[in-house]
This record gives structure tokens, C-alpha cells and sequence, in this order.
């Protein structure tokens, strides 16, 4: 008899680890997010690395990067906004002593203030879906490329060494991935504007 309290766990076998789907293999799970499954990304049919960094950016994150640019230069120029509303409440409702003004155009700043984080949230969720796409994809198919390589005595060690390796790096090429040409188009919006 077991004490009172403890759970029977069930027994891993050889059989149900077969069974067990690898973690970019298992249905995702249901959140109430904009973006519940990763972007599926197409193979080319070859296993060669991409020319160069920007057609790796592209081919990871397609049509897709245009319209992160969009909203990044968005969220750019939303950010000047709140700057000229200041100067507007300090120079037409302070200085004249208008109360309804000052209520008006300070209710135009929160409102201004409320809609720029909630394209900035967007935006944020917009590069994390396309980093961690990218890191699922990169993942799979690294895996896929060095488990072909090994043979059935190194497969059964299962040594880590390609958990090592792969981790920091994917995650790091594939972070970029999801912010970088974004970044630098809302940077060059910002200096175009002011």
C-alpha cells in the first residue's frame, strides 16, 4: 500500500517516449493571443545555408516584414505626438487659464498616450511571432540536419551537444530576425521627422 498523499506517476517506456512528439512537432497550445500558431515557413528543398543575412531576414520572415516596418515607422511617429500636445496644453490652456481646454486637450493626451502603447504592445507581439517562428523553424531544422548525421551509438549517448550549440545561437539569429530591419526603420522615421 502507498502512504497517504502520493500520486502514482505513470511509467515512461521506451514505447510512450516514441510516442512523444518533439517540442516544435506538438499542436500549439490555445491562447487568447493575436498570433496562437507560429508562421509555418516554406523549405526550399536544399539544406544550404541562406547568401547572406538579409535574404535569411527575408526568408524567414517573407511579406511579413514590410508590414512590421509599417507599424514600427507607426509607432515612431506616434511617439511625437504627446511632445507637441504638451506644448499645446502649456501654451493655450495654462497660460490663457482656459479650464475646458485644459481638460480637452488633456484628454487627448491620454487617449494619444493609450493608443501609442497599444501599437507599441502590437508591434512587440508582432516581433516576438516572427523571432520565435523563426527559432521553432531554425530549431527543427538544425535538429533534423544533425540527427541525420549521427550514428545509432552517438543517437543513443544523446551527449547535449547539439542542445548546447544550437540554443544560444538560434536564439540569438532569430531574435534579430524579428526586430532588425523594424528597428532601423523606425529609427530612420525618427530622424527624417525631427
Amino acid at each position: 500500500m502507498m502512504p497517504f498523499g502520493t500520486v502514482m506517476q505513470p511509467v515512461k517506456t521506451r514505447k510512450s517516449l516514441a510516442r512523444c512528439p518533439l517540442p516544435w512537432q506538438r499542436p500549439p497550445v490555445s491562447t487568447p493571443l493575436i498570433f496562437k500558431t507560429p508562421r509555418t515557413v516554406p523549405r526550399t528543398g536544399d539544406d544550404s545555408a541562406a547568401r547572406g543575412l538579409g535574404r535569411f531576414v527575408w526568408r524567414m520572415t517573407g511579406w511579413h516584414q514590410p508590414v512590421v516596418c509599417a507599424v514600427a515607422i507607426l509607432t515612431a511617429l506616434l511617439n511625437l505626438i504627446p511632445i507637441e500636445l504638451q506644448r499645446r496644453i502649456t501654451n493655450e490652456a495654462v497660460e490663457t487659464q482656459d479650464i475646458p481646454a485644459l481638460f480637452w486637450l488633456g484628454g487627448i493626451y491620454v487617449a494619444v498616450l493609450l493608443v501609442h502603447q497599444a501599437v507599441k504592445f502590437c508591434l512587440n507581439m508582432y516581433q516576438m511571432w516572427l523571432s520565435e517562428s523563426a527559432v521553432i523553424y531554425m530549431r527543427g531544422h538544425l535538429f533534423s540536419l544533425y540527427t541525420g548525421t549521427l550514428d545509432a551509438a552517438e543517437q543513443a549517448a544523446g551527449s547535449g551537444r547539439a542542445v548546447s550549440i544550437m540554443g544560444p545561437e538560434v536564439d540569438k539569429l532569430a531574435g534579430f530576425t524579428g526586430e532588425a530591419v523594424s528597428g532601423a526603420c523606425a529609427n530612420g522615421a525618427m530622424q527624417n521627422v525631427v
